[in-house]
C-alpha cells in the first residue's frame, strides 16, 4: 500500500465523500504536547 501526502483541503474534499482513516505518525513527544482525546472521531 503506498502512502501519499495529500493538502488539507484535498483531505477535507476526500472525507466529505467516503471514510478516510488518518494515520498519525508523531514523535510521542509531539502527540504528548497535542492530541484530540478518543481512539476515533467522526467528522
Amino acid at each position: 500500500m503506498a502512502l501519499n501526502k495529500i493538502t488539507p483541503k484535498e483531505l477535507y474534499e476526500k472525507m466529505k465523500q467516503e471514510n478516510v482513516t488518518l494515520l498519525d505518525v508523531r514523535a510521542e513527544e509531539k502527540y504528548k504536547a497535542y492530541h484530540l482525546d478518543g481512539s476515533n472521531i467522526e467528522s
